[in-house]
């Protein structure tokens, strides 16, 4: 059954870590300069939006790797 099988649903976290690191990574800038019009510190948002996208795009690959070496189910 695909329910049991681990490698595939590492594959399938990894997946959504993907895509939850890009829908924060770019979508929390957006969401800070619709509430304000402006950013008061750019760089800070900067780093911030980068550190997102670069931690879950990091676990995404973690978690993809890893689902080479798990059991088959």
């Amino acid at each position: 059954m695909p329910a049991n099988n681990p490698r595939l649903r590492l594959r399938l976290f990894a997946l959504i870590a993907l895509f939850a690191a890009l829908a924060v990574g770019v979508g929390l800038p957006l969401f800070l300069k619709a509430q304000g019009g402006t950013v008061a510190d750019p760089e800070g948002l900067r780093s911030m939006q980068f550190a997102i996208l670069g931690g879950g795009i990091g676990l995404a690959i973690a978690l993809f790797v890893m689902s080479f070496f798990s059991k088959k189910g």
